[in-house]
Order: structure tokens, then sequence, then C-alpha cells
């Protein structure tokens, strides 16, 4: 015979407990039922901690370790860092408690490390204490979609109005879009470990510094017109890239090194106007025709730029191989055949009015034979013929006088003077 399980107690049919509990044992006319309860001691022992609703706990040392791989160690221990105070924020302040193996860790962490970077807190919409009604949306109608920065909301809904896009098979950020929100402060390098980034826009805000040299690896669309970005144009850009807005900026150096940098991308807008940018347009130019992706337009204008355009530029753009190419008017800027100049128009000069102003009348010399009342009164000058002559000035009194007498204002009678004529004109037509 199989055994009965482990029991709390074994009860024969006589109703006697045999043996201790629990107890292993083998009977043909046994039945087994549960221990009866025991009863409480003066101190019980608790076996599970009661449930109380605590914050889960989170592995400081792998959060360490999962950021430290985008960020050195140096920064994220420092507290006055953007990097640092993202880590404390994530840390202590943050409702979603990520894991570190969650997959949004990085990009939640990125997203924090630019609000602090551009002094997010003076921002004009969707700060940290802001609602979502600052954001662009209404209290009832998608509230969710429209977030403050920092709030416990996904990152994919922090900004104004779409400013933060997700994919939505993966939820990885694909969009940052913050223009004209006062964003103060510098790009973090931090943007390039989010894998699935394909636009940014940050223009019209007050973005410093220099470039940051990496990027997101599928980046296709960056602006970042009008900031006080300053440097050289120097870095790698990721091979998606189309679209590069840095106009209105205060960048300055030659172009040659970005030219070789964007010939191994799909750039078809270069927009570089407004900036201090310096020396020749290179040939290497012409190397972007030699792509699968034709450069609609590149815009060098408002520049300190110099020389002529290359040969084999304009050799290019007449094989529609280039688009167009626009470049400061002269004396100033480039010298180019071939290139779409955006010229100011030129100061038309005032027309001669009809009638000559003269200074002074000439003086002639009195004649002995004169009399002296003749030689000094000036002799004038013929006046101009086919000059057209003005009507005299009409005198507003007479024309008032005529207007008054010709076309008489007739008073405007009331409801009442017009109601009791009318009763007036029935009685004498009844006489």
């Amino acid at each position: 015979m199989e055994p009965y399980p482990r029991c709390s107690a074994i009860v024969l049919h006589t109703g006697q407990h045999e043996g201790n509990c629990p107890r292993e044992v083998t009977c043909s006319c046994c039945r087994a039922r549960p221990c009866p309860t025991p009863e409480p001691t003066f101190a019980p022992t608790i076996s599970q901690p009661p449930s109380i609703s605590l914050a889960p706990t989170v592995d400081r040392q792998e959060i360490y370790e999962v950021l430290a791989n985008i960020t050195d160690l140096a920064t994220l221990e420092d507290a006055t860092t953007p990097q640092g105070r993202a880590l404390r924020w994530l840390l202590r302040e943050d409702g979603r408690h990520l894991q570190p193996n969650d997959p949004t860790l990085i990009q939640r962490y990125v997203m924090v490390v630019l609000y602090f970077s551009t002094n997010g807190d003076d921002w004009h919409q969707c700060f940290a204490s802001s609602t979502p009604s600052d954001c662009g949306g209404r209290e009832s109608y998608y509230r969710e979609y429209y977030q403050p920065f920092l709030s416990e909301a996904s990152e994919c809904f922090w900004g104004v109005w779409d400013g933060n896009a997700c994919d939505r098979d993966n939820g990885l950020i694909r969009i940052i879009q913050i223009p004209r929100n006062n964003l103060v402060g510098s790009l973090p390098m931090e943007l390039a470990a989010l894998p699935e980034l394909r636009h940014v826009d940050v223009s019209s805000n007050t973005i410093h510094g220099i470039l940051p040299q990496v990027w997101p690896p599928k980046l296709e669309s960056l602006q970042l017109s009008n900031n006080r970005i300053s440097g050289p144009l120097m870095g790698e850009f990721p091979t998606s890239l189309r679209h590069l807005d840095l106009e209105e900026n205060i960048l300055n150096g030659t172009v040659d090194n970005l030219i070789v940098a964007l010939n191994r991308t799909k750039v078809s807008y270069l927009n570089l106007r407004g900036n201090r940018l310096t020396g020749s347009i290179p040939s290497t130019l012409a190397d972007l025709s030699f792509r699968d992706t034709i450069l609609w337009q590149v815009n060098f204008a408002n520049n300190k730029l110099a020389g002529a355009m290359p040969s084999v530029v304009c050799d290019a753009k007449r094989k529609e191989k280039i688009g167009s190419i626009i470049v400061d008017c002269p004396p100033d800027g480039v010298e180019c055949s071939c290139c779409n100049r955006r010229c100011p128009p030129m100061p038309t000069t005032p027309m001669p009015t009809a009638l000559p102003t003269v200074s002074s009348a000439p003086s002639v010399s009195p004649a002995p034979s004169q009399s002296p009342s003749v030689s000094t009164s000036p002799t004038s000058s013929p006046a101009p013929t086919n000059l057209p002559t003005s009507p005299a000035p009409t005198d507003p009194r007479s024309f008032s006088f005529s207007f008054s007498f010709s076309t008489p204002v007739r008073r405007r009678m009331s409801t009442a003077e017009d109601r009791k004529r009318k009763i007036l004109r029935k009685k004498y037509k009844s006489k």
C-alpha cells in the first residue's frame, strides 16, 4: 500500500490521535485529516512580513553599471552635473522605479539628462511642475498624451504637443521635438545612446556649446537653427542623415571637414546660412553628387566665405546632380556663375520733383543809365514751361455754402411725429 502523504495527524476509527506531527505513516485502516489549530502563544512568530505598500527595491549598483556604459563614472557620482542629478532622480524620485533590466531605463535617463542640461525648470512649457494643459493638451482630451517632463508617465509622452514619439512595437523614442521652449544649455552626448532616434528639433532656443561628436546611428533629421552653437564643424554624422539645418548660429572655421563627413551620409538638404564660416568652398562638394541621394539645396549665404566656386561643382549642378546653391551677393561672398544669389533689393534713387528748388535768385549789378528803383530789383528767371499746373485750392466755406443751398438736408422725423402727421392727413382727406 502506498503511504499517505505527509499530514498533520493520523486519526484512527476510534478517534484516538497517534503519532507526532508531521509524520509519514503507512496504514490500511486510517484516514488523514489536518491537525487542529494550535493555540497562540504569548510571543507569536510571524513567518511573513505584513503587506505594506513600499517602493520596490532597486539595485543601485546594477543601475550604476548600466548607466556607466554611456556616461563615465566620475560624472555620474558628481551630484552637480546633469548626469548626476538624473541618476539621483531615477533612484529617489521617479515613480516608475525602473529595474536595471528594463529596456526603457537608458532612454528615460537620457531624457532626464537632456532636461537638466537645458535648464528645464525655466522652460516655457512642459517643465516638471507644470500640468498637462501647459503642454498643449486639454485636461479631458487625450490627457495622457500631454505630460510634463519628469512626471510618472512614460517618457514617450513627455513634451509639447507630439514632443516625443516612440515606436509602437518596441517603445523606444524616435522623435525629440522641443522648439521655441527656452532651452538654455548644451546638448548632452548621451543622445547617441538612443538607438531608434530619427528626428531631433530643438530650433529657436538658446543651445550653446559645440556640436556633439557622436550622434544616434539612425538619425535622419537634425534641426538646430536659431541657437548659439559655436566652434568648428567637426565630428561624425550617421550615414542615415538626410536633413541638416544649422542656420543662424555662431559656427566658425571652414566647411572642409563637414563636406568630407557628409560625403558618407544621405544628406539632401544642408543649411549653413548666418554663421561665421571662413575660407572657400572646397571641390569635395562635387563628391556629394556621386551618391544615390541628390543634394537638392545647400545654403552658404551670410557667412565670411570667399574665393571662387570650383568648376567641378558647377558642372555637377548643370548636370542636375546638385540642386540649388545659395551664396552671398557681390562684392562680398563667393564668385560663382551657377549659384542662386539672394540679393537684397537695390535702393531706388528718389525721382526729381516737378518744380526745381532754387536756393537764391542771381543778383545783377545796376546799370548807370537805369534808375535806382529798377537797378535794385532782381531779375527774375523765366518760368519753366510744360509743368503740371495744380488747381487752385477751394475755399471750404464756399463749398459748404453752395452745398447747403443746392442739396438741403432733410431732418428725419421720429416715429411719433410721423404717426401724428398721418393722423392729420387722414382728417384732412375726410373733410
